[in-house]
């Protein structure tokens, strides 16, 4: 009979990799992602290792614009996905902590 007066007790459980060390190795993951994605955008030499084709072809202005608007429309499609994923990866470390 007494036991039914007692007050139900609450387990609180951690789930795995949500602790101090596992956020601190999640964020140097981050931050050397996005040192390796400064380090390429900020080093143009690879986009000018093109086939000789393309080299002929992007030598007049307007398919230079043209060209400046592709580059641009890459990382856009780049970085959304990247961005989506760090805030989904956020709220879901918020909401377990």
């Amino acid at each position: 009979m007494a036991e039914k007066n007692r007050p139900a007790t609450r387990v609180r459980t951690r789930l795995p990799g949500t602790g101090l060390r596992a956020a601190v190795a999640w964020a140097l993951v981050g931050i050397v992602i996005a040192g390796l994605a400064l380090l390429v955008l900020a080093v143009p030499e690879p986009a000018a290792a093109q086939c000789a084709m393309c080299r002929t072809a992007l030598e007049t202005p307007e398919a230079r614009a043209w060209a400046s608007g592709f580059r641009k429309g890459i990382v856009f499609l780049l970085v959304v996905p990247a961005v989506t994923v760090a805030v989904i990866g956020t709220a879901a470390f918020r909401s377990l902590r």
